[in-house]
């Protein structure tokens, strides 16, 4: 029995270091296999969020744009909001703003606009869809909707918990300082070129030198 143990060790050894490589490549191989998968579902995540992106840019100009001129005629005759821009609080309307305000959120048609507006935020607010892929397409447009109608959301915000329209905020906020940091930056870029094409180096040498 001794002899057959040690006649077959050899093998045995063989068998087990064969199976500790092949351990291994299997587990590379998986390891390789789950690499593959995970930048797959990443490239799908992606690619449907960008999808989802474009969705919501669809509703933007076929629903939000449809209502939105429903309500611009049921308020003709009463003035656009011009005023200041603040936290989109009640407390936030100054008195002379306060009275047009009333008026305009008399005009009901407006719910169903800035519901739909809301909607379309919530898409990039939960992260469903990309909002960079959005912002080129609707963004300023986006910015300055929410800006026309500041005194509606701030009335519609009485209390700072659970605030409606808190998407829509989220979004403005967010796209409001991506345009103005894109006009900063394009101003940059003029005063730039501007400066770069100043003849500064011909300077008038004096009598002698020349050097």
């Amino acid at each position: 029995m001794a002899e057959f143990v040690n006649s077959v060790r050899p093998l045995l050894e063989l068998l087990y270091f064969a199976a500790g490589i092949l351990l291994a490549l299997g587990l590379g191989f998986a390891y390789g296999q789950l690499r593959v998968l995970k930048q797959d579902l990443r490239t799908r995540n992606v690619r449907s969020a960008r999808e989802k992106a474009l969705e919501a840019c669809d509703r933007y100009f076929e629903k939000y744009v449809s209502l939105a001129n429903t309500y611009f005629e049921d308020r003709k005759g009463l003035p656009i909001y011009e005023g200041p821009i603040g936290d989109f609080s009640k407390n936030t309307l100054s008195g002379q703003w306060m009275p047009h305000a009333v008026s305009r959120f008399k005009v009901f048609s407006w719910i169903s606009a800035l519901n739909q507006l809301e909607s379309i935020a919530a898409y990039f607010c939960t992260e469903v869809a990309d909002e960079r892929s959005a912002y080129p397409i609707i963004g300023r447009s986006f910015v300055k909707t929410v800006e026309l109608h500041y005194d509606l959301i701030a009335l519609s915000r009485p209390s700072p918990a659970s605030p409606y329209y808190a998407s829509t905020v989220k979004l403005y906020e967010i796209w409001k300082a991506r345009l103005q940091y894109d006009e900063l930056d394009h101003q940059r870029a003029l005063v730039s070129r501007d400066i770069d094409a100043l003849p500064t180096d011909k300077p008038i040498r004096p009598l002698g030198d020349d050097s």
